[in-house]
């Protein structure tokens, strides 16, 4: 039985990564120059917001650019395989949702309707999604580096 066990895990772990490696290639990041930064299409988190794994070199995107690409025409790439969807999408903390122990979210409804709200850490758990950005001077700095 344990030996069943092990292999049902092994493979449970092999799917994980089948699909971590399906979802970052329809995950290609685009490039916003007025914000001047290359920014990932939304993904699903359904952890709390507080186990948001960032990859190196990246960060949340901040609530002023997260309503920017929404209103100023990425929309599309931003929202990605969810444009049906309402979307919830955590994005850096400001200094007040610091200071009051919140996360930070921008709300986009399938409508158009575009609004930010703060809420407990610990009620972070619902169907949100996330969007990672990084500098595209940093870029440039970097592949001419090496």
């Amino acid at each position: 039985m344990n030996k069943l066990k092990q292999q049902i895990e092994k493979k449970e772990k092999e799917l994980k990564i089948l699909k971590e490696k399906l979802e970052s290639k329809s995950l290609k990041p685009f490039k916003c120059k007025e914000l001047n930064l290359e920014i990932t299409p939304l993904k699903e988190w359904t952890k709390p917001y507080n186990e948001i794994v960032i990859p190196k070199g990246w960060r949340l995107l901040k609530t002023h650019e997260c309503i920017f690409l929404i209103e100023e025409g990425y929309r599309d790439e931003l929202i990605g395989k969810f444009k049906k969807d309402c979307n919830y999408i955590y994005v850096q903390q400001t200094n007040y949702a610091k200071k009051n122990n919140y996360l930070s979210r921008v709300y986009f409804y399938w409508s158009g309707s575009v609004n930010s709200s703060y809420d407990n850490l610990q009620n972070s758990n619902d169907d949100g999604r996330v969007a990672f950005c990084r500098e595209l001077d940093a870029l440039n700095v970097k592949e001419k580096v090496e």
